[in-house]
């Protein structure tokens, strides 16, 4: 299955081939560990990516920082 067929496969409650999450919800995971590498294996992990700004106001939009 790809990500995305595990993804939606999971949002109609069937059952995917690996179980796909986002490891931003389960804290800091130790990079050196060995259950980071064993639940790398045997998950799917959903990364996501953003870039800067504010995608709906533009350069318009009061940043305080």
């Amino acid at each position: 299955m790809t990500s995305r067929q595990r993804l939606l496969a999971a949002l109609r409650l069937e059952k995917p081939d690996r179980v796909p999450v986002s490891p931003f919800t389960l804290g800091r995971l130790d990079p050196e560990d060995k259950f980071t590498w064993e639940f790398i294996r045997g998950t799917d992990p959903i990364l996501t990516v953003g870039g800067g700004g504010q995608p709906f106001l533009g350069s318009g939009a009061k940043v305080e920082g």
